[in-house]
């Protein structure tokens, strides 16, 4: 399958499309270039072989722009069995500043891992489940330590019955640092 990429461009908008058939949908900004990103409301079907349907890559954004991806679709990312750790995932978004209200609402099926794989540092609060994928911890993050931060100042909450899955990876073991909050409400 192919991939319509987005590398480095000063602004990257996605919004309301189809991509269908093989077609995934990547974005990568490096360290030295910022400017917002926005994947919103779009359907990504029958993909196919892919690391993930929607990927999103922001290393240290200089101007601590969140990405946004959020209301779009992903069908039919199926893993390589060569890189299956790493592959068939739903969405990936990892970033120095993850925003989770940024994040709602998207949606799998027929992935082989149905998930909003995130890595790299939490802004802002978030409540587990979110509304559309359920979250899992990435272990990718390009060369740093792999995993997920809360910042100092922000909260994960976990209801009852929420799944905070961590990616399996072969090469280390995902972490959770919390800087800020974490809150477990059980159940009685």
């Amino acid at each position: 399958g192919q991939a319509v990429s987005a590398s480095n461009a000063a602004a990257v908008s996605v919004r309301d499309s189809t991509l269908r058939h093989g077609v995934a949908l990547s974005v990568s900004r490096d360290p030295f270039h910022s400017g917002p990103v926005e994947i919103v409301g779009n359907v990504v079907a029958d993909v196919g072989v892919r690391d993930a349907g929607i990927g999103v890559v922001v290393q240290r954004d200089a101007a601590g722009i969140a990405p946004v991806v959020s209301g779009n679709a992903v069908s039919g990312v199926v893993d390589s069995t060569l890189d299956h750790f790493v592959s068939g995932r739903a969405i990936s978004v990892i970033g120095p500043r993850l925003e989770p209200a940024l994040l709602v609402g998207n949606t799998g099926n027929g992935n082989t891992h149905n998930a909003l794989f995130v890595a790299g540092s939490i802004a802002g609060d978030v409540t587990l489940p979110q509304p559309g994928l359920p979250w899992a911890i990435d272990q990718r993050t390009h060369g740093e330590r792999t995993g997920l931060t809360v910042r100092e100042g922000a909260t994960m909450r976990l209801n009852p019955g929420a799944v905070l899955k961590v990616a399996h990876a072969w090469w280390g073991t995902p972490y959770l640092v919390v800087n800020g909050s974490l809150v477990g409400a059980g159940r009685e």
